[in-house]
């Protein structure tokens, strides 16, 4: 079943991709608060290799702190508590593609590509 899950979300990346005509992926990478890459940062690597064969190459951006910081835009935009919970993921996506994208306009980028 895992493999048939993945298979459908792997499709529906390359719909949106190619939809969209996107040339990079940015997905959040789950550091330990320390910094350190542990166990989920391996799940989602794993996750990334599993179904980007047929996607244009990924960039790792660091999202500690973004759903903290998605929250608390949210209550200060004034966000009902049911809207902010319908809405965090998606606030906190648009979080980690502005932490990239100010990335990618340094110098020396300090974001992973794979």
């Amino acid at each position: 079943a895992a493999g048939r899950a993945t298979a459908r979300v792997a499709a529906e990346l390359k719909r949106l991709v190619d939809a969209r005509g996107a040339g990079l992926l940015a997905v959040g990478w789950p550091l330990e608060p320390s910094g350190r890459e542990g166990a989920r940062c391996r799940e989602v690597r794993a996750f990334v290799e599993d179904v980007g064969r047929d996607l244009p190459p990924a960039t790792f951006v660091d999202e500690r702190r973004t759903t903290r910081m998605a929250r608390d835009a949210l209550a200060e935009a004034g966000a009902s508590r049911r809207l902010a919970e319908k809405a965090e993921d998606s606030a906190a996506a648009a979080l980690i593609l502005e932490a990239l994208l100010d990335d990618l306009n340094r110098e020396e980028p300090r974001s992973r590509f794979f």
